[in-house]
């Protein structure tokens, strides 16, 4: 069965902000993820599995966590906020059927 093209028309695409954001959130997160990893090879001293992350604060190397950190805040609040906007959008879409 074939889609509706007035239908499909009136659907919203998907936003650029949203777009950005989305990416923002993905770089924030896959850079907190690459600095842990980064960290367990770096410290081999503490244990991956039994040591806290906290633990990689201490030392040498703490720095590379603590803004591991700060650019896991932003990634979080972006990814937040890009998928409430998607929602809402789809919210608002479906409210004109």
């Amino acid at each position: 069965m074939a889609a509706n093209p007035a239908r499909a028309a009136r659907i919203p695409p998907f936003p650029t902000r949203t777009c950005q954001r989305l990416a923002g959130a993905a770089a924030g997160l896959l850079g907190f993820v690459a600095s842990a990893l980064a960290l367990h090879l770096l410290r081999p001293d503490l244990d991956p599995v039994a040591s806290q992350m906290s633990l990689y604060l201490i030392g040498d190397r703490g720095a590379l966590l603590q803004v591991a950190y700060v650019g896991l805040g932003p990634g979080v609040a972006a990814l937040g906020w890009g998928r409430r906007r998607r929602i809402c959008s789809r919210r608002a879409a479906a409210r004109h059927f």
